[in-house]
């Protein structure tokens, strides 16, 4: 299934829908994985005058566990985990040169990006909008030399994870 077919209404279909994009443009490129037809065995043969450029580090693009868990039981236990609430949905670790700073044109690096996903339509708060948790916890993060997004919906996201990684190559 391509990550379009992937997307309903909850905020797990997106998360699934950036993954299944992430796996495709880790094997096959950001130009591939931008393509729904990529995702169809049958109709890659056409899009093979595509330069291939693989981007294996979106392998290491990680979900974490950081949210509702059901009953009170799975609650305890996933706190006693070490599971804490605000935290991003989702981790590349992977470092990058964001900019060239000051007049010594010392580069800045970014040592990751975190990725906060928010459903387009339906939440309880407003599209895009962070909980004070999630503000803390994304301030603190950028503080630490890490990328923050909030993306609303699976397509931002990839497009964030694009744009991260210094491709030009956008997912509509």
């Amino acid at each position: 299934m391509t990550p379009w077919e992937l997307v309903k209404k909850s905020e797990h279909s997106h998360q699934r829908a950036v993954f299944a994009w992430a796996n495709c443009a880790a094997l096959y490129g950001f130009e591939w994985a931008a393509h729904s037809e990529a995702y169809d065995l049958r109709e890659r043969q056409k899009l093979i005058q595509l330069r291939c450029l693989p981007t294996p580090e979106l392998s290491r693009l990680f979900a974490i566990h950081n949210q509702g868990h059901g009953d009170k039981i799975r609650g305890a236990m996933a706190k006693a985990e070490g599971v804490k609430p605000g935290v991003p949905d989702m981790m590349l670790p992977v470092k990058r040169m964001l900019t060239q700073g000051g007049g010594g044109w010392a580069p800045t690096y970014s040592h990751g990006l975190f990725v906060e996903l928010k459903r387009p339509k339906g939440l309880k708060i407003a599209a895009g909008a962070t909980s004070d948790v999630q503000d803390e916890w994304n301030g603190y993060l950028i503080s630490q030399g890490y990328t923050v997004c909030v993306a609303v919906g699976w397509i931002a996201a990839a497009n964030a994870i694009t744009k991260y990684m210094g491709s030009e190559v956008r997912v509509s």
